[in-house]
């Protein structure tokens, strides 16, 4: 029996080598996407047997689509109840982007399958990660941290050892934050990446945190991430 374990284990590594990879990229296709050529949203759902459902949600109404997923790649078809036969193949280029290729298409009427678009860009938007401690210039750190959308941020200028609490909410990669303290010193933070924001003064009258920056309404600034 050992040697039989023995000779099947190589066999046994493969198929976990093989199949992880399977599995890690048919769930990034999975939720919901949009696309550039009109306002249409598509969801993606699995099914049995590495099945895959598409449906295309625009005005109101609904297309279905059924296939299959291998690895990165995926075919799907409308199903019998639609007034049109329609077949898309795509590739998933990351866990952001998919595109897609119309393969053929045929119904009674010509203008159902002129709707449908031959080639298709989809795309989620990438949430940033924002919680964690940025600097500027070496000066004045920011210490953020995010929860369920609301944000809170103490902010510490080094050279005359001031600090700030700024606390508000975050909606994708935009944030809007207000003193706890001064009410008219607010900031508008946007995530480029895990590692780097922008920042804006929307206000700050009277706001002795950035008189020494000389930092005024409608100024801009970078914060350059130091740790989680």
């Amino acid at each position: 029996m050992l040697v039989i374990l023995k000779r099947l284990l190589p066999h046994f590594i493969g198929s976990i080598i093989v199949v992880a990879p399977i599995s890690t990229v048919a769930e990034d296709i999975y939720g919901s996407w949009s696309n550039s050529f009109d306002s249409a949203s598509y969801g993606f759902r699995p099914l049995e047997a590495s099945g895959l459902l598409m449906v295309v949600s625009k005005n109101g109404l609904q297309d279905i689509y059924t296939g299959s997923i291998r690895f990165a790649n995926f075919e799907v078809c409308s199903i019998d109840i639609e007034p049109f036969t329609a077949c898309y193949s795509g590739v998933i280029s990351s866990q952001y982007s998919i595109n897609m290729r119309l393969n053929s298409c045929e119904s009674a009427s010509y203008s159902q399958c002129a709707g449908l678009p031959s080639i298709i860009e989809l795309e989620r938007p990438q949430y940033h990660q924002l919680s964690g401690v940025f600097v500027r210039l070496d000066d004045f750190y920011f210490m953020i941290n995010e929860s369920a959308g609301v944000v809170e941020a103490q902010v510490i200028n080094l050279e005359d050892g001031s600090a700030e609490i700024f606390s508000g909410t975050r909606y994708g990669n935009a944030i809007s934050l207000q003193s706890n303290r001064n009410a008219t010193a607010e900031l508008k933070l946007d995530l480029w990446s895990n590692e780097r924001i922008v920042a804006q003064v929307e206000s700050c009258e009277n706001c002795n945190l950035f008189v020494s920056h000389q930092l005024a309404k409608g100024d801009s600034f970078e914060l350059i991430r130091v740790t989680d």
